[in-house]
């Protein structure tokens, strides 16, 4: 039974990865028909809504005070981790390249890993730093970021606030 749940689980996060990464690819062609950021983000969040809603059903098993008492960070979650950096990719989307938009999103460790550093001024361990060296290279790697000459300066501050707000979401869904 545990490792029918462990496998179950590992799907939906496979799932759920391939969505998340898949969205600026499906996204880019509905700004090109005049979509704007806040209805792909409402598409996409109704769709999500949708299809987790059975699930959410299932596992909360009438359980509605842990709902009631996890609401901040359920909102949280829903509204900077996922509406607010969402916007603010799909808004980078619209204005620079896909590629472009997604490897300055996924810094998020790494813009943790500094902010950590600089709160506590206590250098990470050398395991940290090289990790997310290693990180960092293989995100360009994989993502290989279209250079060329006009990147847009508005497209690049939409992706760094949602590399924060991807931060933030790691954050929020990483407090007991």
């Amino acid at each position: 039974m545990h490792r029918s749940k462990t496998a179950s689980g590992l799907f939906l996060m496979v799932l759920a990865a391939l969505a998340f990464g898949t969205s600026g690819a499906f996204v880019k062609p509905l700004f090109e028909a005049g979509w704007t950021p806040a209805a792909g983000v409402a598409a996409r969040g109704l769709i999500g809504g949708i299809l987790i809603m059975p699930i959410a059903l299932i596992v909360l098993r009438g359980r509605w005070s842990a709902l009631w008492h996890a609401r901040l960070r359920v909102l949280g979650m829903g509204l900077v981790g996922v509406a607010g950096t969402q916007l603010a990719y799909f808004a980078a989307v619209e204005r620079i390249p896909v590629s472009t938009a997604i490897l300055i999103e996924y810094l998020a460790p790494v813009l943790l890993v500094a902010v950590s550093w600089a709160v506590t001024r206590r250098a990470p361990r050398a395991v940290v730093v090289i990790g997310s060296a290693i990180a960092l290279g293989g995100l360009v790697l994989v993502v290989a970021p279209e250079g060329g000459g006009g990147l847009d300066a508005l497209g690049l501050l939409f992706a760094g606030i949602a590399c924060v707000g991807c931060a933030a979401y790691y954050v929020i869904a990483a407090r007991p």
